[in-house]
């Protein structure tokens, strides 16, 4: 068990290492032991340490109606309406093979409906085959 003056110590420690970690301007090797240190002074006070995160990747943002198409919002709608709209949304993001899911799935959802000919249902397939 520690006593309250090693508890306050480590308390410091962990303190000050971050806000020279957050401030920024630390060299790689200072900051590798300035984590090492921090880590250790989180363990000995008995709490689990974060892992810092360095320079997560960006997740890209999806196109809103892409979305909803992949979702399957629009899977009840009538079967002109839909190639049209899955035509804006191709001339939005500008990728063919993004599509092909919802295209699929609306596919399969109108033809178990019956709301689809067999050549409304070619005309979408070979549109999701690009």
């Amino acid at each position: 068990m520690l006593t309250f003056t090693e508890k306050r110590n480590l308390q410091k420690i962990v303190t000050t290492n971050l806000s020279a970690l957050t401030a920024g301007g630390v060299s790689f090797s200072d900051k590798r032991k300035l984590q090492k240190e921090t880590t250790e002074a989180l363990a000995k006070l008995g709490e689990k340490a974060v892992e810092p995160v360095i320079n997560p990747e960006p997740t890209p943002e999806i196109n809103p109606r892409l979305a909803a198409l992949l979702a399957g919002n629009y899977n009840n709608m009538e079967p002109q309406a839909f190639i049209t709209l899955v035509g804006q949304i191709v001339e939005e993001i500008k990728d063919v093979q993004a599509v092909k899911p919802g295209i699929l799935a609306y596919v399969a959802a109108a033809k178990a409906d019956g709301r689809i000919t067999e050549s409304a249902a070619q005309e979408l397939l070979e549109t999701a085959r690009g």
